[in-house]
């Protein structure tokens, strides 16, 4: 039968090093023979994992169960990784894939970057909800488009833009089947886990063919003024079918 996510707060073993939660997703990934957690004994981790259990674990507080699809959408990360460490692991990986797309997408002068990073301190699904993001990301991507048609882009500030978006598409990819593959082993069976996957889904793919409408240039001449013109030519046109 399915359940409700639940999120205990009366946590145990705040005071361990390291802590519980960096033991259980270190112990699961150490079972598939993974070495996708080898950082999640640093001391960055140790302290972020402190920091959650000094705002949300109390001593005396009763579980919160996510009844509604609407609690689910505000939920806080910090709360998350407590009760269901190794999931939110991955949720982590999946959120840093899209913060990496966002700053080189949106983050082309110092003041969009700080608002790009500002998105960073959103929940998980408000973040991924929000319209206001995803229309900076398709004005960012029409000026970047211009940019490249008028010859204003190119050489190997070209290269490099197209490459760095490629890599981020791919690792965003990745992570979205990795967040996938053990939300369906530690969320198993609970509600709206399956909608929470529709959601991160869909954004990624939204995301993807963003890049993929808006960079399919018509004409690559630009790029042929440069010595480095197979490789650009090679990354806008893996860009224009992901």
């Amino acid at each position: 039968m399915s359940s409700y996510i639940e999120l205990p707060t009366a946590i145990d073993g705040q005071d361990c090093d390291p802590t519980p939660q960096q033991r259980a997703v270190y112990s699961y990934h150490e079972a598939l023979h993974s070495d996708a957690a080898d950082d999640i004994y640093s001391f960055e981790w140790f302290q972020r994992t402190k920091s959650f259990f000094k705002q949300f674990a109390r001593s005396d507080a009763q579980a919160t169960m996510l009844t509604t699809w609407e609690m689910v959408e505000d939920l806080d990360f910090g709360a998350f990784f407590l009760a269901h460490p190794v999931a939110a692991y991955s949720l982590w990986h999946l959120l840093q894939s899209c913060y990496e797309l966002d700053r080189v997408v949106c983050g082309s002068s110092r003041e969009e970057l700080r608002i790009v990073e500002s998105w960073e301190s959103l929940k998980p699904f408000v973040y991924l909800k929000s319209k206001k993001i995803r229309t900076k990301w398709s004005n960012s991507l029409q000026l970047l488009k211009k940019k490249i048609e008028c010859g204003a882009l190119e050489g190997d500030p070209l290269v490099r833009r197209l490459y760095d978006i490629l890599c981020g598409v791919e690792r965003l990819e990745n992570s979205l089947a990795d967040l996938k593959e053990n939300f369906s082993v530690n969320l198993k069976d609970m509600k709206f886990v399956d909608k929470m996957l529709e959601k991160v889904d869909r954004v990624v793919d939204d995301r993807c063919r963003m890049i993929a409408d808006h960079l399919k240039l018509e004409d690559s001449q630009q790029a042929s003024r440069h010595e480095s013109e197979s490789e650009s030519d090679e990354a806008s046109g893996k860009l224009s079918i992901s």
